[in-house]
């Protein structure tokens, strides 16, 4: 697993892909962001490589311009604000009460194949 850090737009997606397909064979790219995901998209079809069946491509946030695209892209329908009403709560508790037990919150957002917004 390979883990680069840095912009969340179409730019960063497109640059770093760029580099990765220079330097390394992949199957599958993590987007944390559809502009991240778009930009990965465009520098594989740059190199004619077509997704998924050369390389799996998932976004996430599911922004209003996916049903747009020329190609659909896969996305975890999530937006950036939905983890952090839960988190906020949990941190809450902790501090009005740090003795209390723990509890675990599992969220699982649905994951759509291409996105339809």
């Amino acid at each position: 697993m390979l883990i680069k850090c840095g912009a969340s737009n179409h730019r960063f997606g497109l640059e770093t892909t760029r580099v990765l397909l220079d330097r390394m064979e992949f199957t599958a790219i993590s987007c944390m962001s559809h502009m991240l995901a778009m930009g990965a998209t465009a520098a594989l079809h740059e190199r004619g490589l077509n997704v998924p069946g050369d390389s799996a491509i998932v976004g996430v946030d599911n922004i209003y311009i996916a049903p747009l695209l020329p190609w659909p892209l896969s996305t975890i329908d999530w937006r950036i604000s939905e983890p952090g009403s839960p988190a906020i709560g949990t941190l809450t508790e902790f501090l009005t009460d740090p003795a209390r037990p723990r509890r675990t919150v599992v969220m699982e957002p649905p994951m759509l194949a291409g996105a339809t917004n």
